[in-house]
């Protein structure tokens, strides 16, 4: 019996094994890490925020919040930027027909991502960006009624994801785009002219 276990279970654990080393995340270089630390420092506080968006009877705001630091991961292809976030959000529903307006809040954690993609292979002049943010199961509190908007959250993001892709992507380019090269300068009035 112990001789059947071996001879089944010692392969099945070596190929377990050989798909977790494969599945594992690439260590990120000491460049992915100077990317992580540059990327700290400049990445706006608040990173994102917005008031006086609707909702059902009424408005809230939103601000997006740094809730750790940024992991960054590089291939050959593109970069792969994980960030983990704090969203809080605030605002008023209003029931016309109770008439009564209620002041509410929510917030939620998540790990955003984003993947910066050459527009050609290799140049890195135009990075276009693809971003991903996860809503989990989130409910406003209402002065004691709650309600869920994790399904209303992901539907804002949907609509304003690609806007924001576009904002980031406009940003980095004006980060690398290459200098106009400087006039040249005048020549010296020292310089030797050619004899007629």
């Amino acid at each position: 019996m112990k001789q059947l276990i071996k001879s089944v279970l010692i392969p099945v654990c070596s190929v377990a094994l050989m798909i977790d080393a494969a599945a594992a995340p690439r260590t990120p270089t000491i460049t992915d890490q100077l990317l992580a630390v540059l990327l700290e420092r400049h990445l706006p506080e608040p990173m994102y925020e917005q008031a006086s968006n609707p909702w059902p009877g009424g408005d809230y705001s939103l601000q997006v919040q740094k809730a750790g630091r940024p992991e960054v991961t590089s291939s050959e292809t593109n970069i792969h930027v994980k960030i983990p976030l704090k969203v809080l959000i605030s605002g008023k529903v209003a029931n016309d027909m109770l008439q009564i307006k209620l002041a509410c809040s929510s917030s939620f954690t998540s790990i955003g991502e984003i993947v910066f993609t050459p527009a050609k292979p290799g140049v890195i002049t135009t990075l276009t960006s693809a971003i991903t943010l996860p809503v989990p199961p989130t409910t406003a509190n209402c002065e004691g009624l709650q309600f869920p908007i994790d399904d209303y959250l992901k539907t804002v993001i949907a609509q304003n994801k690609r806007q924001w892709e576009l904002k980031l992507d406009a940003e980095l380019k004006d980060m690398l785009q290459e200098k106009p090269a400087q006039e040249s300068l005048p020549k010296s009035k020292s310089a030797a002219t050619p004899q007629q």
